[in-house]
């Protein structure tokens, strides 16, 4: 599984499962501790965090030009709770307040998303089998 990266300005990002609570999504820095395994709580802050299992599939940073007010978001899948795709602009990163971080925008990601050839997100539906795509 390759890490997302945003090509302009070199981050990176991962997701991961947490032992005893929910799921966090975070900016990946060399020799940051995210306290996993050996300890339940990260000295590393989450982009966002979760206090329930959310079974992330799958995370992006958009690159693209077909969707210019996205470019360099994040964008992840939940696969617990019927499956959603969130949005998240990094740059927001003022506070710990999930709200500005975390949008839910399209139900039914429960497997992954990428971007396509032509510019647009495409998410794909696990449980119904659906490939579906993001335009304008």
């Amino acid at each position: 599984v390759g890490v997302p990266v945003d090509r302009l300005a070199g981050r990176a990002f991962i997701t991961e499962k947490r032992n005893v609570s929910g799921d966090a999504v975070y900016e990946l820095e060399a020799a940051a501790d995210y306290g996993w395994p050996a300890v339940e709580i990260a000295v590393r802050e989450p982009l966002v965090l979760y206090d329930v299992p959310m079974g992330m599939a799958g995370i992006i940073v958009y690159g693209g030009d077909a969707l210019p007010a996205f470019t360099d978001d994040l964008f992840y899948c939940t696969f617990n709770r019927g499956g959603g795709l969130h949005w998240s602009e990094p740059e927001e990163v003022a506070s710990f307040d999930i709200v500005l971080r975390d949008r839910l925008v399209a139900p039914g990601c429960s497997s992954g998303v990428t971007e396509g050839a032509d510019g647009f997100l495409y998410l794909l539906d696990f449980r119904e089998g659906r490939l579906m795509r993001i335009s304008r």
